[in-house]
């Protein structure tokens, strides 16, 4: 990419023999393929990079997903608060470890692991890293921080974060060159609004492990963290947690590429007839095309799903029931798979179904 820019909502669709193609393509194992292939990293697997004080694991850049986005896993030790900045791309973090403070203009935000927070594209924020060991996914529809780390960071052999004196010898220009705005603002101590569940508006917010729109399935539990409204349509976030399940149907898409990131136990993926086992922090990248299925072959399983665009958002409110627990009920018995549901969706939505589920 020549410019630091949000990715339009609305994707072109990749041609007919470039979806024919993915549909046979070995995924490339714990390297970055350098094009729109479907691929898989284990947990700390990528690129490498030290900026200042914090360790950038670069998972995926525009040249790996068709320019659509860039995600990494930050990590660091106990950082202060950095100056109110902004990118030109809405933005999702998790936390996987430690704890962040967050500030946006209605106050401060206090997350620990398992939560979340979404910033709309060009949104004024801050944040401080609290805890001893803190470690974040950020994924972003901006290349902003993958330019920064790549131009002013170095790269590391290493896997973990070093303390170090801190990135206040970065001129702002600098950064600026690489798609960052920044602001003097004040940084507010009262705590900002709290939600259970998702915001209607367009605004920063942030979650705690098992808030979010909460949608129920047998033995699952479904929160959308973000829905495209939060996004301007770049793309929905859904952390899902479940019981042991077996593999769904084997499908693909046209018009969205799916990224999967294990949080807790095991999820099993057959991308393209290939099977990955994934755990805690591992990644796959199914780009449009790649024909895939998945199963939780792990108890109390947890994932985090992210969607590039937004169109495949009404799946998950077709295929579920809206609940306000927050963890599976498990009592065993066969699933109610929702047939008429699922009829709808073929129908409506950008899915096409090749065969019966995997054998294992």
């Amino acid at each position: 990419m020549t410019t630091t820019s949000a990715i339009p909502a609305s994707i072109t669709p990749d041609p007919e023999e470039i979806i024919e193609k993915r549909h046979s393509l070995v995924p490339v194992l714990d390297s970055l393929p350098g094009d729109s292939v479907p691929y898989a990293l284990a947990a700390g697997e990528g690129n490498q990079l030290q900026l200042g004080p914090y360790h950038v694991t670069v998972m995926s850049r525009p040249e790996d997903n068709g320019g659509v986005f860039s995600l990494a896993r930050v990590s660091s030790g106990t950082v202060p608060a950095t100056p109110f900045f902004s990118v030109p791309g809405p933005t999702f973090v998790h936390v996987m470890e430690g704890r962040l403070t967050l500030w946006f203009m209605d106050g401060r935000r206090e997350v620990i692991a398992g939560g979340s927070a979404t910033i709309p594209a060009d949104t004024p924020w801050s944040f401080a890293s609290e805890g001893l060991i803190n470690s974040a996914l950020v994924h972003s529809s901006s290349d902003a921080f993958l330019r920064a780390a790549r131009r002013l960071g170095s790269s590391s052999s290493s896997h973990t974060f070093r303390v170090s004196d801190g990135i206040t010898g970065i001129a702002h220009e600098e950064l600026e060159a690489c798609g960052f705005t920044f602001y003097k603002r004040d940084y507010l101590a009262e705590l900002g609004p709290r939600f259970a569940r998702l915001p209607q508006e367009m605004r920063a917010f942030s979650l705690e492990d098992g808030e979010g729109d909460r949608l129920e399935q047998f033995e699952q539990i479904n929160s959308f963290v973000c829905r495209p409204r939060h996004t301007d349509n770049q793309f929905l976030a859904v952390q899902t947690r479940g019981a042991k399940a077996p593999y769904i149907p084997r499908h693909f898409h046209r018009l969205h590429t799916e990224n999967f990131i294990c949080l807790d136990g095991h999820v099993t993926l057959n991308v393209n007839e290939r099977e990955l086992v994934l755990s805690r922090g591992d990644y796959v990248h199914a780009p449009a095309g790649t024909i895939h299925s998945f199963a939780f072959t792990g108890h109390n399983t947890q994932m985090l799903g992210v969607l590039t665009t937004g169109v495949f958002e009404k799946f998950f409110d077709y295929m579920n029931t809206p609940t306000d627990a927050r963890v599976q009920l498990e009592n065993g018995g066969e699933p109610e798979f929702p047939a008429e549901a699922f009829v709808k969706v073929q129908a409506e939505l950008d899915v096409e179904v090749v065969g019966p589920p995997p054998e294992g």
